[in-house]
């Protein structure tokens, strides 16, 4: 996940008028998250798992939480990614995401 956040923001800040469109349709990465989230749910329900099932979900959500923090602290537009609050918001998601996978990894 947290890589998936990382990546995404470095491609946005090389290529940042990126768009990915399916016939006219500009899809962004919140709804492919959440599509990928949605099928890899109901792969689980079915009973598959792995670990591929997990880093496909960490790839997932990373892609939601991306879009939703960009959502959540700017008024849109591809500079907004790296305006200030969006990047930092960014940044202290991944590390309290760091820092939560740690201390979730030191109950188990």
């Amino acid at each position: 996940m947290v890589g998936t956040l990382i990546f995404v923001r470095l491609y946005l800040l090389i290529s940042p008028e990126a768009n990915v469109y399916i016939y006219g349709y500009n899809v962004h990465h919140l709804y492919t998250g959440a599509f990928i989230l949605v099928v890899l749910s109901l792969l689980s329900a079915g009973g598959v798992s792995g670990g591929i099932l997990t880093l496909a979900s960490g790839m997932a959500s990373g892609l939601v939480i991306d879009q939703l923090v960009y959502l959540t602290t700017s008024k849109g537009g591809h500079k907004a990614y790296f305006e200030s609050l969006s990047l930092f918001g960014m940044l202290a998601l991944v590390a309290f995401l760091i820092v939560l996978g740690f201390v979730v990894s030191f109950f188990n």
